[in-house]
């Protein structure tokens, strides 16, 4: 059930779909082309899921507004790295982002805001204020398990909670990481049938770091074709 598609209609192809969750998709060409939706399940199996989602969030008196992504590609990130000192404040400006835009789009409604913690970091209060000039922070909470924020500007208020194993405990941060890890295979597909095409007996990679470092070797000969370098493709940290 997506907030910008009828929740009955299939979502038609990747393009779509990751333009509706506002994913600006780095001008790469290893991510230009597009898939046909559903991927994994038959697209009876997917309305299904979206009726079973849609019930229960009827009944617990929940619904939709939006889905957001924020995609950070290898070569955006290396330079944020640089930028800013750490993966870690990278992720954590780019979650601000989001709160920020939540936050413009409902400054009457005091949203709250939950967000999985971002490693074994607690105090969130300096971050929030550099990342969000011109608002006041409060702390609220600064516990082993829960740091929590009052945030205020021109009159509007905004609670976030940075939460232990949040996706594991609350729908929408759950939701979140499910949009976010999709988002990263559909992308992942999209950079593997790039290079298949160029050298067609190419084993896929997942991406990940057991993997990745085979595939980097094999994809050599393109990469020197194209004049990448390894950054542009593997992240530094």
């Amino acid at each position: 059930m997506l907030a910008f598609w009828p929740h009955d209609t299939p979502v038609p192809s990747d393009d779509a779909l990751l333009a509706g969750l506002g994913a600006e998709i780095p001008d790469r060409p290893w991510f230009t082309e597009r898939c046909v939706l559903p991927l994994a399940h038959s697209a009876d199996q997917a309305r299904i899921s979206r009726g079973r989602v849609r019930r229960a969030m009827e009944r617990s008196g929940a619904r939709c507004e939006v889905m957001w992504c924020r995609v950070i590609d290898a070569v955006e990130l290396n330079r944020s790295v640089t930028r800013c000192g750490s993966k870690a404040e990278v992720n954590f400006n780019a979650a601000v982002e989001l709160i920020d835009r939540i936050w413009t789009r409902w400054p009457d409604q005091h949203p709250r805001v939950l967000v999985d913690r971002h490693g074994g970091r607690t105090r969130y209060a300096q971050g929030l204020r550099r990342a969000l000039p011109g608002s006041t922070v409060e702390v609220v909470a600064e516990t082993p398990t829960l740091s929590r924020y009052l945030l205020s500007r021109r009159g509007s208020k905004l609670t976030v909670s940075f939460a232990v194993e949040a996706d594991a405990r609350f729908l929408p941060v759950a939701l979140g990481s499910m949009i976010a890890k999709y988002v990263r295979e559909l992308l992942m597909l999209r950079l593997n049938r790039f290079f298949r095409a160029e050298l067609p007996q190419l084993k896929p990679t997942a991406g990940y770091f057991g993997d990745g470092p085979r595939y980097v070797t094999e994809i050599k000969p393109v990469m020197r074709r194209l004049h990448l370098q390894p950054s542009h493709l593997v992240r530094d940290v």
